[in-house]
């Protein structure tokens, strides 16, 4: 065999060999990210499942830890101003922007408008302050995709959905290849007619 021969077939090997290294390098990595997920996940629910079941026993003991605080109750102490605070506060914490839209009260809630700046909502007010808040909640949702605020939640979704779909295509791939190129007889060179 020839030296130029001997040097194309070890060029080849190399090559074969790198590419080799590579997908097992990639492959390691992303097993062990597994595992490492695999083994956090385990920790998590074996700090969970106590936590949880010391809160069950805490509560089977004293039923009245689920009982509302008496700030919660229905009453008086709700009127219909301190209830629309309330509403206007929760609707500004959750995103509403109150430049671009406004919270007005009727007999049934509702959300409407002309854009996403111009963005109108009602709710209702009882002596029942959970209607009204529970009312603002669900307008306030309305109100986020009417400004525009799905478009962000939407590319973010996508963005996320990508990334897993990237990662799950190059793990199969990584260990496609690894397993073709492991169980793939590597052919032997051919003796050449010596001149």
């Amino acid at each position: 065999m020839r030296a130029e021969r001997l040097d194309v077939i070890f060029d080849e090997l190399r090559t074969g060999l790198a590419l080799t290294l590579r997908l097992t390098l990639s492959l390691t990595l992303s097993l062990s990210l597994t595992l490492t997920l695999s083994l956090s996940l385990s920790l998590s629910l074996s700090r969970l499942v106590p936590l949880l079941d010391a809160i069950n026993a805490k509560k089977a003991a004293d039923a009245s830890i689920d009982a509302p605080h008496p700030a919660l109750a229905f009453g008086e102490q709700w009127d219909t101003e301190a209830q629309a605070e309330l509403s206007r506060a929760i609707a500004a914490r959750m995103g509403y922007s109150f430049d671009n839209g406004r919270l007005d009260v009727s007999t049934h809630p509702f959300t409407g408008g002309a854009g996403p700046q111009d963005v109108r909502m009602t709710t209702r007010f009882s002596a029942n302050w959970a209607e009204g808040f529970g009312a603002t909640i669900h307008e306030t949702g309305h109100a986020l995709y009417e400004q525009g605020h799905a478009l962000a939640l939407a590319l973010a979704l996508a963005l996320t959905l990508t990334l897993t779909l990237t990662l799950t295509l190059t793990l199969t791939l990584t260990l496609t290849l690894t397993l073709t190129l492991t169980l793939t007889p590597t052919p032997k060179p051919q003796p050449q007619p010596q001149p």
